[in-house]
């Protein structure tokens, strides 16, 4: 027997395992009514908060039979993919169906895309580009990214990159706190990542997070339909009443 693969396959084991209880889990603290509270500025790293497709995935009985279903490789996963009519977050080794937008998400995506009007050196991916995170073994679909330079893509593939310089998430309610924390911690592995914008859809709100000189992250809020978000990436001023236009409050 090999050894390397023994283990291999034992560690697949537990991750699956571990998968189940988080399900469990989750199922249990729906139930009771837990919630987790984010910090005031959102900006925090520690603790677990927020609802995610690979860390608190929810309760229903396709995503608990996709748990349990045996570990996928990575290859596995893109080739199922490929294939597949519903996009998927993959978790090392489990693959997991993302849920649909709603319009305001739509539209704000949508109105994003036409603000970000920038030239080369940049390139703006929108929707259906994945995002590899190979510290994580992570594969996700931000809903749009800007790459400075040369894209690079993983493994030669022309369907996910691995070098945004801007990740922008527009929040839904069951993910927000993990975009803020857990999700926005993976993207700092990223070596090229340097600016993150989280776009409220209940209200007129962005959070922008950028990376000092010093290496250390900073937070700015910019809120109201008559404010501007200015963004180090393409020296872009974004006007919220154009980020928001169509969009019902």
């Amino acid at each position: 027997m090999n050894p390397t693969r023994s283990s291999a396959s034992s560690w697949q084991a537990v991750i699956r395992w571990v998968a189940i209880g988080c399900v469990v889990l989750a199922f249990v603290f729906e139930r009771l009514g837990d919630r987790t509270e984010s910090s005031p500025n959102g900006f925090e790293f520690s603790g677990y908060a927020g609802e995610s497709s690979c860390d608190r995935p929810a309760m229903t009985a396709s995503i608990a039979a996709q748990l349990i279903a045996a570990s996928l490789t990575p290859d596995e996963y893109r080739a199922l993919e490929e294939k597949s009519e519903t996009r998927h977050e993959y978790c090392d080794g489990v693959s997991i169906p993302m849920t649909g937008g709603t319009s305001s998400h739509n539209q704000i995506g949508l109105n994003l895309i036409r603000l970000l009007d920038l030239d080369p050196p940049f390139t703006v991916f929108a929707l259906d580009m994945r995002l590899w995170l190979p510290t994580y073994n992570h594969g996700t679909y931000p809903d749009l990214m800007v790459i400075e330079g040369d894209p690079s893509f993983s493994d030669g593939r022309r369907d996910e990159v691995l070098n945004p310089t801007l990740i922008i998430e527009v929040l839904s309610p069951s993910t927000a706190d993990y975009d803020r924390t857990k999700k926005f911690s993976k993207y700092c592995s990223i070596p090229e990542f340097r600016e993150y914008l989280l776009v409220a859809q209940e209200e007129p709100a962005i959070d922008r997070f950028w990376l000092g000189e010093d290496g250390d992250w900073r937070w700015r809020r910019t809120e109201g339909l008559t404010e501007t978000c200015s963004i180090a990436t393409g020296n872009l001023a974004l006007p919220l009443s154009k980020i928001y236009r169509s969009v019902s409050f």
